[in-house]
């Protein structure tokens, strides 16, 4: 797994052998449509099992539809997808994505922080959660 694709919303790149970050731009407003695009474009192009980084923006803008779709359940990455951890960057953030995995809750291990560094750490000790 290698290179950077670019979506709409997002920025996705391997940042090891089996990591792919999915670190969506300051700025833009997140639709559903941003949501597929990214999961499809992460299948695409990184279509080996792999672990999730997740970086949402600081200043997360949204659709509300984005909160009341199950992206996941209906896209091919969940076959590929080991671990998904999430960076908030926000208790906001930790909040509103505590609330839709309650809804839509996650068939992987899955992890929401507020800080890249606690998310990482959580992803580089495999004892933490189950490898599929």
């Amino acid at each position: 797994m290698n290179g950077t694709i670019e979506t709409t919303a997002a920025v996705i790149g391997a940042t090891g052998p089996d990591t792919v970050e999915v670190r969506f731009k300051e700025g833009v407003p997140l639709t559903t449509e941003d949501v597929t695009e990214a999961l499809e474009a992460r299948s695409r192009h990184f279509n080996a099992p792999h672990h999730v980084v997740m970086v949402a923006p600081t200043d997360l803008d949204f659709d509300i539809q984005v909160m009341s779709t199950d992206h996941c359940g209906k896209s091919e990455a969940e076959g590929i997808t080991r671990s998904i951890t999430w960076v908030a960057n926000s208790e906001f953030n930790v909040q509103l994505l505590n609330i839709y995995y309650a809804y839509f809750p996650s068939k992987v291990p899955l992890n929401v922080f507020e800080q890249e560094e606690e998310a990482l750490a959580w992803l580089a000790d495999p004892a933490r959660y189950s490898l599929n």
